[in-house]
């Protein structure tokens, strides 16, 4: 069981690694394309154009990420085995609502009355 989670461990530090190497090097890409057309043209406004290119290529990477972890997240509420672990804690506990207790829940209740 140690192993696996340090296997689970490993995997999700790699997977944030590789999604901050991803912004740095969308940034740098944008700046050194940028530079370079800028000693070769003397236009300014190309390198500041590519770095913000290279910025926003960096955000599309953290939103291409937070959409992948989003899939991933659905697949697990989707997935047979733990609709069952639900349906099993639903029947040992009938009347427990399980979001009574969260306060966000109980502050949107507030604001969806009003």
């Amino acid at each position: 069981m140690k192993i696996t989670e340090n296997l689970n461990d490993a995997v999700k530090d790699a997977n944030g690694l590789s999604l901050a190497i991803s912004i740095v090097v969308a940034v740098l890409i944008g700046f050194f394309i940028g530079k370079g057309l800028y000693h070769l043209t003397g236009i300014k406004a190309l390198f500041w154009i590519f770095l913000v290119v290279g910025i926003l290529a960096a955000f599309l990477n953290i939103y291409k990420a937070i959409k992948a972890q989003q899939k991933d997240i659905n697949d697990l509420v989707n997935d047979p085995k733990y609709k069952q672990y639900k349906e099993a804690l639903d029947k040992e506990n009938p009347h427990k609502d399980y979001d009574e207790f969260d306060a966000i829940d109980k502050e949107d209740k507030k604001w969806n009355e009003a």
